[in-house]
């Protein structure tokens, strides 16, 4: 029967999940039903698309980067309904729970021991969260589960990660995904800052996309886009490109974390260290001008976390590399620190724990405002158990990223780190758009000590 042997693991996982996906479809034509659809359509490519393991990663990401670009095109130009595009934005996460589960039932069935301490508690921490929004939701069930499944991103994607990174060659072909795809979205940052502007963003209705699919206040759209697409330096107005993000928040971070892949693999190339050169310099200018202050952060940790290791090394440090350093810096300290809607007046966050403190079990997931801050907004939202069982999960991760050689222990300190600082600051560490690369990497890295030494 060749590939169709029905003794091979896989085989019986990409049928049965056909078999699911027909029987959705079927339920979704009765039932006229918006969400049994979609589900239908993330399966049906789920199936498809893990026949090979990278394919199918690759139309996560890519996916993943672009939905805030390619959802407000559509949604203007279409009929549906805003919960229907609401629900396609969803379906990204749905189908990552697919393949997350698909690649734990292959690797039980074929004996593989990849089931460790962290992966223990990020399904733990899941559940807890899956548990508070059925039980103690906030406003609607749609909205506490919709909470839950962007709470749920750290543990989904860096389980994705862990379980896709099974040899070398499947590490280096993640690494080079994610670094061609921040290049290109540098690339298109440069172009959006450039030549295309608000105007074109205007053009697309991307401001209603925002309030009525991504349910913004309409009191924070600004000549008919969000307000986050301004940046206000001492009176002068500037425009933040946001490249195919759709979102200069999750342009920003998701390009600074991309960043780490394009340092690992200038580390780790002979014969196109130049060319890696240069492309990180462009995605150095592509992070500048989504005026992002967490995105500069995270560059300048990275950035430093790997010439610890060159130092470590005795190896040569890139020295115009290492001028980017200060120069954030300088950038960080002179206008952006200072600057309307600063870093600091994010911290500010921090007197919201009296409130806190008085909700220990939180006000319910799915509730809106809050404080600032990816750790107080768990918090706030599910109670403080979810929020230790969180810090658990983070500190597991650290264990087993320690444990990888190097210098992938260095990458993914630099990653950890940068992930954990802006915690305080941002609720993105939390959103797929923004961070989903960064967890992607981290679990690459943390699977990398199940590995035999040779393979390293």
């Amino acid at each position: 029967m060749g590939s169709w042997n029905f003794a091979k693991p896989r085989v019986v996982t990409i049928a049965t999940l056909t078999v699911v996906a027909i029987f959705i479809a079927v339920a979704s034509v009765r039932l006229s039903a918006i969400t049994l659809a979609v589900l239908f359509l993330m399966v049906l490519v789920t199936a498809f698309s893990f026949v090979d393991d990278a394919k199918s990663v690759n139309i996560i990401l890519v996916w993943i980067a672009t939905q805030n670009a390619i959802v407000p095109f559509l949604f203007f130009r279409s009929q549906e309904s805003p919960t229907f595009w609401t629900e396609v934005l969803a379906a990204s996460q749905v189908t990552v729970i697919l393949v997350v589960i698909t690649h734990f039932f292959f690797d039980t069935w074929a004996g593989r021991r990849r089931s460790p301490t962290f992966i223990s508690s990020a399904i733990l921490y899941s559940i807890v969260l899956v548990l508070i929004a059925v039980l103690h939701r906030g406003t609607n069930l749609f909205s506490s589960f919709n909470s839950a499944r962007e709470a749920m991103v750290p543990a989904l994607y860096l389980s994705l990660g862990f379980m896709i990174s099974k040899s070398e060659s499947s590490r280096v072909g993640l690494l080079r995904t994610i670094a061609g795809l921040t290049v290109v979205g540098a690339v298109f940052a440069l172009v959006d800052a450039i030549f295309l502007g608000t105007r074109f963003w205007s053009n697309i209705d991307l401001g209603q996309y925002w309030i009525q699919v991504k349910h913004t206040p309409a009191y924070e759209v600004v000549n008919g886009l969000p307000g986050n697409l301004y940046e206000n330096y001492d009176g002068v107005i500037l425009s933040r490109a946001i490249s195919f993000y759709g979102d200069p928040l999750a342009a920003g971070y998701s390009m600074a974390l991309g960043y780490a892949a394009l340092l690992f693999l200038y580390e780790r190339s002979k014969r196109f260290k130049n060319l890696y050169l240069a492309s990180i310099f462009v995605v150095l200018a592509g992070i500048s001008v989504t005026y992002t202050r967490a995105a500069y952060i995270i560059v300048a940790i990275e950035t430093l976390s790997f010439a610890i290791y060159w130092r470590s090394a005795n190896k040569r440090i890139p020295r115009l590399l290492l001028l980017s350093v200060p120069l954030i810096i300088i950038l960080l300290a002179d206008k952006v620190l200072t600057a309307n809607g600063s870093v600091l007046l994010h911290l500010q966050a921090m007197s919201f724990l009296p409130y806190l403190l008085s909700h220990p079990l939180g006000t319910g997931a799915g509730t809106l405002g809050g404080p600032e801050g990816a750790y107080l907004q768990i918090w706030y939202q599910y109670g403080i158990l979810p929020l230790i069982l969180f810090m658990i999960f983070m500190y597991n991760v650290y264990v087993f990223v320690k444990r990888s050689p190097t210098p992938y222990s260095y990458v993914g300190a630099g990653i950890l780190v940068a992930l954990v600082v802006s915690g305080f600051i941002s609720e993105e560490m939390l959103t797929d758009t923004a961070c989903s690369i960064g967890w992607v990497l981290l679990g690459m890295i943390a699977s990398m000590h199940l590995r035999p030494a040779a393979e390293h």
